[in-house]
């Protein structure tokens, strides 16, 4: 499994596309309580899922990592399911923060 990590903002979705377009890669898709964007599509670029449906996640162990985001639209939730990375091999990819990282590597580890 490949980890793109970096801050929000920071160009890591140029780089997964690219990765998936040109050499094969398999994108994690992550669960996300923000509203869907015109462009984005269900379960291709995020899991939209509600609030109440995101904490469920939360409450039965669901996700390897998750965090909650404040913005000036909002507060949202992210995160990833524990068995995309159970089924991830060599050619996955994911996007993490620096936060989310730290959730992955203790839970891993």
């Amino acid at each position: 499994m490949l980890i793109l990590l970096g801050k929000t903002a920071s160009g890591k979705d140029t780089v997964l596309n690219k990765l998936v377009r040109e050499h094969g890669y398999k994108k994690i898709v992550t669960y996300t309580t923000r509203p869907k964007r015109k462009k984005e599509i269900q379960d291709v670029t995020y899991h939209f899922i509600s609030e109440c449906g995101f904490k469920e996640k939360i409450q039965s162990g669901f996700f390897m990592e998750y965090k909650e985001y404040h913005s000036v639209q909002g507060t949202w939730y992210y995160g990833s399911a524990k068995e995309d990375y159970e089924m991830s091999d060599e050619k996955t990819v994911i996007i993490l923060t620096p936060d989310g990282y730290r959730d992955f590597f203790k839970r891993m580890f």
